[in-house]
């Protein structure tokens, strides 16, 4: 059955598209449960982007990713994901729908690769720092103690943005290994990370340095990763990301495993497992892309979307991203629960993603189209 009622709380509006009943009652009991400040959002909405939710739920019900037991939960997580990212995108001066103009996709196809370098050339790590919490003191020193002791490391870069190293109990380590750098006032990822791999590429010379791991403060390697993710840097690897996994098992954490929310996107048709992108939750990135000039724009001010225009650039560079699905690191989410407070979070989390993509629209308008060539990495 279908209806062309307005949904709840729409101020008199009718649809003009017909929508299923129960379609139009998840979404409104979603809103009533989850996230009921987003109603307005929702009553903005255009017929379009209603569709393109409709849409979205039919596509990961398609998908058989999601275990029967979650599929009703997963479906109005998928609700309020996409509200709070509509919700960020407005904020931040798009409107939605995007217009989208009929541009052909550039070609992404690789055809550079890293230079040959010496094997004794070491890699440096570079962590950006803007929380100087317990929670992430406990997983920087575990973090640093694993970094340090590989000899295929060469220097672990703290890039402290807005906050203090005083703020934070690190562990003693062997002199030289670590490397802490301060930016003042506060800045983004973006600035941090670029801060980071000047002073590796300066400190180790031309040929000194590998390449530049990125770790978030917030994600976790353990040595068996590090190992397995350091033998597949070498000549030519371009990019490599590993697989991002939740560090808990709580609904919202699993939401982001099943979602494949810091993986990146397969592109179709790619039998050697390339992406579209990747996130700098950890990738490797050869020093070839940065002596090209390619860095992280500091137009992107919070963390989201900055590392995506950065791998869309070095696509377009011809430097290919591997998918290296046998690696997998960690990531805490900061939900300490299942209460209201990481709803918060989460909904938070996807404004700022949503923010992000209108800026990173605004740079590459083939973008949407790019990812219609593409799939979740789940």
């Amino acid at each position: 059955m279908t209806s062309s009622i307005a949904f709840p709380h729409a101020a008199k509006k009718r649809w003009k598209v017909k929508y299923p009943k129960r379609f139009v009652r998840e979404v409104a009991s979603t809103l009533d449960e989850f996230a009921p400040e987003y109603r307005g959002v929702l009553d903005a909405a255009s017929s379009t982007m209603i569709k393109f939710l409709q849409e979205t739920l039919d596509h990961w019900s398609q998908r058989g990713c999601v275990p029967r037991r979650d599929r009703q939960m997963f479906r109005k997580t998928k609700i309020v994901e996409a509200l709070a990212f509509w919700a960020g995108f407005n904020i931040a001066g798009g409107l939605l729908p995007p217009s989208i103009p009929h541009v052909e996709v550039p070609d992404l196809v690789m055809t550079r690769f890293q230079s040959p370098l010496p094997k004794s050339s070491g890699i440096a790590v570079v962590i950006p720092i803007g929380d100087t919490s317990q929670r992430i003191e406990n997983i920087i020193t575990c973090n640093l103690q694993t970094l340090a002791e590989h000899q295929k490391i060469s220097t672990v870069y703290l890039v402290f943005d807005g906050v203090d190293p005083v703020n934070m109990s690190l562990p003693k380590l062997p002199q030289g290994k670590i490397s802490e750098l301060e930016i003042h006032p506060r800045s983004g990822p973006a600035t941090a990370r670029n801060a980071g791999v000047t002073a590796a590429l300066r400190d180790n010379g031309t040929t000194g340095t590998r390449g530049v791991l990125f770790l978030d403060s917030d994600v976790s390697i353990s040595r068996a990763s590090l190992d397995s993710l350091l033998e597949e840097c070498r000549m030519p690897p371009g990019i490599m990301c590993p697989r991002i996994l939740a560090a808990d098992t709580t609904w919202l954490n699993r939401y982001h495993d099943i979602s494949g929310t810091l993986n990146g996107r397969y592109l179709l048709g790619d039998s050697g497992k390339q992406l579209l992108f990747g996130t700098t939750s950890c990738m490797f990135v050869p020093r070839d892309l940065f002596d090209e000039g390619i860095a992280f724009s500091t137009d992107f001010r919070d963390a989201a979307g900055e590392d995506i225009d950065f791998c869309l650039r070095a696509r377009l560079a011809g430097y290919p991203i591997a998918a290296v699905d046998h690696v997998s690191v960690t990531h805490d989410y900061g939900y300490a629960g299942e209460g209201t407070a990481d709803w918060t979070a989460f909904k938070a989390r996807f404004r700022r993603y949503g923010a992000g993509e209108w800026l990173l629209l605004e740079r590459h308008p083939w973008y949407y189209h790019a990812l219609g060539k593409s799939i979740e990495r789940i």
